[in-house]
């Protein structure tokens, strides 16, 4: 393929390298096609083709990707010619690296490329502490980070597409990860904030500061600032007494954007901060006609921006419009895809509230959009589910009004699974909702599964609901293999979810019929003073399948270290057990020795605990087995689908959070 440009044309290398990258991913391109590309200062983005010969005229290099993937998907006919109207300047991604999904290098370029097709020219990469910081080891530790080179590498790839790669840090809360190491205490006003006005601080803040400015190319950066509700709360509040939250925020931010001028950094924060602590309420709970003319405000120069993903009328969006207008006069918008309630994806609801904030967002002349994809409680649902909602955000960034079957169209063409495929997941949340929209963020998906099947906290939810469970899970199984023949280039995410709607039955009742015929085997000839050959041997047999559990979890990195020790020195007490006794029953001389009361209660006690683990998984099981054939989701999900799969950092997979959780089905 050829490709041309008008002479005004800069930066024609990139274009032509980028350009190359996107074919790489595209099937059947003639070769005899020449492309001319021409660059205005008009929203408009044209892309028209006549023959072999397709000229496509532009304001910037995103939006050629996007009509060039339209020209490429439309070469079925002798003439195609598209014109959409660009409805903001920056159309954006946030993608979320900090919740144990550290994402690897090569599934970040794949998002780019995504991007690129929809014309989409921002992307943040939200790093609380999972980028490398000069003089501080711990960032990222037992989590991944990506390195300064790393980060050059997927900048430079961004910017081939007209992509601008952002960094979204954090400043002031949500450093959990960062102040829990040793020597951090100076800098901490409580579990996750920092505490404001000491020097300390804002030298910890420069370096970060100076370690993104020579990662990014961008001059940009977000520095987070959202969500710090324990400001001045802790050890600051003991050092030197309370102080409004509204001139704390104001104090650091001045601070802050201080450290950035002297970088030649723009700075941006989340909103939040300004808006609940001029008025100690909720954010969004200030009225309509409120009058902040008399709050404290963010200095020139620092961009606020207004993040909201729960409203899904337009009033609610004027309204924060509204207040954020009289604050600040760089307001950006941030939406989101909500892949953040559980396992699943909540499609209604981003839909509904994309549609309503993206409608509003036109009518006060926004120039930029954000779509956030949060990763809570470590990335439970694949990121591959976010597409729908980034979908979303890009086709209405195009088109002035929602089109349904456009969508689908674009979203074939740019993510290539089918959208139908993917609106499938939402049926996962909707169990309870005979058909309805999942407005009130329901999450079954998530709390029937890792509920504790002993105590059965949500059991009367579900027999009071009348749903029958079984019959609807299985038929979402059954949607599930047929979207991984729909959309086979997201096979593992489908496959990720068809195992969720189903447990190994076979496997709980023999494990449970084994367990319970070993526990009376070890009673019944343990305590009944006869034959003690039978107990140490049915001990052994339990440690060993207890070794090969272990082995199964360590190589999938499934169990913390306590379990797996636990099961290792449950095998060489074993083991040595059933050696003495072989040695006593071996030798006559010492079969009365082996036989006295003594030993074997002795023996009874050494392996006692074990016994009582045993009974626990017992029951366990047995639990498992009634519980997910009257309610509920399997639990296998992990044990077959890797991380590496779905595009994170295998290394970081032992961190995923699962440890709460693991005591279900140990």
């Amino acid at each position: 393929m050829k490709i041309s440009f008008a002479p005004s044309v800069m930066g024609c290398e990139k274009l032509k390298a980028g350009t190359e990258a996107l074919l790489e991913e595209m099937k059947q391109i003639p070769e005899n096609l020449e492309v001319r590309v021409e660059f205005n200062e008009n929203p408009q983005l044209t892309a028209k083709r006549v023959g072999n010969q397709v000229q496509i005229t532009c304001k910037e290099s995103a939006h050629y990707y996007r009509g060039l993937n339209q020209v490429l998907h439309h070469l079925d006919t002798d003439t195609y010619e598209n014109q959409e109207t660009v409805y903001f300047e920056r159309n954006g991604f946030m993608l979320d690296c900090s919740r144990n999904a550290v994402f690897t290098v090569e599934k970040v370029k794949s998002v780019i490329r995504t991007l690129a097709k929809m014309g989409m020219n921002v992307l943040m990469l939200y790093t609380e502490d999972t980028y490398e910081v000069p003089g501080e080891p711990y960032f990222g530790s037992y989590r991944g980070r990506y390195t300064k080179a790393e980060i050059q590498e997927m900048d430079a790839y961004a910017s081939m597409f007209g992509i601008e790669l952002v960094p979204c840090i954090q400043t002031l809360a949500h450093l959990h990860n960062a102040l829990k190491w040793p020597g951090k205490n100076e800098i901490k006003d409580s579990t996750d904030v920092l505490i404001v006005g000491k020097e300390e601080t804002y030298t910890f803040i420069e370096e970060l500061l100076q370690s993104v400015k020579e990662a990014f190319s961008t001059r940009r950066v977000h520095l987070g600032m959202d969500e710090a509700v324990l400001l001045g709360l802790g050890k600051y509040l003991k050092e030197n007494g309370y102080e409004k939250g509204s001139v704390l925020i104001r104090e650091h931010c001045k601070r802050v954007l201080a450290i950035c001028k002297k970088l030649g950094l723009e700075p941006m924060i989340w909103s939040d901060m300004y808006i609940t602590a001029n008025t100690n309420g909720g954010y969004y709970e200030v009225p309509a006609d409120a009058d902040c003319s008399s709050w404290e405000k963010p200095e020139k120069g620092l961009g606020l921006v207004y993040w909201d993903y729960y409203h899904d009328d337009e009033k609610s969006y004027e309204k924060m419009l509204n207040i954020h207008k009289q604050l600040s006069d760089d307001v950006i918008f941030a939406g989101g895809s909500w892949i953040w309630n559980g396992i699943a994806p909540n499609y209604s609801k981003t839909f509904a509230c994309t549609k309503a904030a993206l409608q509003t967002c036109k009518k006060y002349l926004m120039k930029e959009v954000l779509c956030t994809a949060w990763m809570d409680n470590g990335a439970e649902t694949p990121v591959d589910a976010v597409w729908p909602g980034v979908a979303l955000f890009a086709h209405l960034g195009f088109h002035l009004e929602y089109n349904e079957k456009v969508l689908e169209e674009e979203f074939k063409e740019c993510v290539g699974g089918n959208l139908k495929d993917f609106m499938a997941l939402d049926a996962f949340d909707s169990l309870f909702l005979n058909g309805k929209a999942n407005q009130e963020a329901q999450n079954p998906s998530k709390y029937l599964l890792y509920q504790d099947p002993m105590a059965g906290t949500f059991d009367r939810e579900v027999v009071e609901s009348g749903v029958g469970t079984g019959a609807y899970y299985e038929k979402l199984k059954k949607m599930m293999e047929i979207c991984q023949e729909n959309s086979p280039e997201y096979a593992a995410l489908f496959a990720y979810y068809e195992k969720l709607t189903t447990d190994s039955y076979l496997e709980c009742l023999i494990k449970t019929m084994v367990f319970t015929a070993t526990i009376f085997i070890e009673l019944v000839c343990g305590f009944s003073m006869t034959d003690i050959k039978p107990f140490y041997i049915t001990i052994l047999l339990q440690a060993i399948n207890n070794m090969y559990d272990a082995g199964c979890s360590i190589a999938k990195k499934k169990q913390v270290f306590q379990v797996n020790l636990l099961q290792g020195i449950t095998f060489l007490l074993a083991l040595i057990d059933l050696i003495s006794a072989v040695c006593f029953l071996g030798n006559p001389q010492l079969q009365s020795v082996a036989s006295s009361k003594g030993v074997i209660l002795l023996s009874c006690i050494f392996v006692g605990f074990i016994l009582l683990l045993l009974y626990r998984e017992t029951f366990v099981h047995l639990s498992i087995i009634y519980r997910r054939e009257k309610y509920s989701a399997g639990s296998s999900v992990r044990n077959v689908i890797e991380p590496k799969d779905l595009g994170m950092q295998s290394d970081c997979d032992d961190a995923c959070n699962w440890d709460d959780k693991e005591n279900i089905y140990d």
